[in-house]
């Protein structure tokens, strides 16, 4: 059965017409028509619902039972493609975010290539809203995803690090150098990281609910935790943070933040390494694994929860 039919039937389904996957696969119209047809002859059955005036396409019964057929047949093509282009050369694909890539990776990925000189390795920055796409499409060996895991029929969750999170603000800061009660904190000078995943509610964290049961509107909201550190224009400012974007954003700025801990502390910062099972046992990945231990030896303010 020709691979490249099923790719392109697939396309279809997902871009809801025959015109629009023309489009996006850089196809002519009557070249995507033709290849439905072959596949269609092949199988002996009609997938798609076409008719005058139609602009969307409908999908048969049999249509929709050949769907997960062709998602299974799909990956594994591309596990295949995988597995011929790692007997040539070995190779590697992490997904992360952009401070872990900074100042997290490099360490890692450097060891890995000491212990594989010809390893390729790609850098991925994907969104966290993207992750369980990227994961139905095996687009990525290994991620590191700090936030609760997700029920995927591929997914290994294996814990990672924990962390605290703290106050970031200015080092001007009006407030007491001591651990600081919620009600100190001024909410109208709060920077607030916030994004809207596929995994995660939109309603505040508990513990977030219990420090600040009144909900007063930050000043800024930002979804990039990166650039949190960049609106601190004022002494009063202040953020709660994962530790690591703490003294990752203090790097940025040096002398001019500082950070304070939180009475009660909030709970702890999970940080897991998603991979999938057919990436578990290879050597590759095992390697990727030591390296991130000994990446948290030399951390000691993230708590290990890597069990090897």
């Amino acid at each position: 059965m020709n691979q490249q039919n099923i790719r392109i039937f697939m396309a279809v389904v997902e871009n809801g017409s025959i015109a629009e996957a023309a489009r996006v696969l850089h196809y002519t119209h009557p070249r995507v028509s033709e290849s439905i047809r072959q596949l269609e002859s092949e199988l002996g059955v009609q997938l798609l619902l076409r008719g005058r005036g139609i602009r969307k396409v409908g999908l048969t019964p049999e249509g929709q039972r050949f769907i997960p057929v062709a998602m299974q047949w799909t990956a594994a093509d591309r596990q295949i493609k995988r597995y011929i282009q790692d007997e040539q050369e070995p190779a590697f694909r992490l997904n992360g975010w952009g401070d872990m890539i900074e100042y997290m990776f490099p360490d890692i990925v450097q060891g890995m290539r000491r212990e594989i000189p010809n390893l390729q390795v790609r850098l991925l920055n994907g969104a966290k809203k993207t992750v369980v796409e990227m994961m139905d499409r095996q687009a990525f060996d290994a991620a590191i995803w700090p936030g609760n895991p997700f029920e995927h029929a591929q997914a290994v969750w294996i814990p990672f690090f924990d962390e605290e999170r703290c106050i970031l603000c200015p080092v001007d800061t009006p407030l007491p150098d001591r651990p600081i009660l919620p009600a100190e904190l001024d909410g109208r000078y709060e920077i607030r990281y916030s994004w809207i995943a596929t995994t995660d509610p939109v309603e505040p964290s508990p513990w977030r609910r219990e420090y600040f049961p009144d909900r007063v509107t930050p000043r800024i909201r930002v979804e990039a935790m990166m650039a949190i550190h960049s609106y601190m224009d004022d002494r009063n400012c202040w953020s709660i943070v994962p530790e690591r974007i703490a003294r990752w954003s203090m790097e940025r700025r040096p002398g001019r933040l500082t950070i304070r801990r939180l009475d009660p502390a909030p709970p702890m910062q999970k940080s897991w390494i998603l991979t999938s099972k057919s990436q578990l046992g290879t050597p590759v990945f095992q390697c990727f694994l030591r390296y991130c231990d000994a990446y948290l030896d030399e951390t000691p303010y993230l708590h290990k929860t890597l069990v090897l």
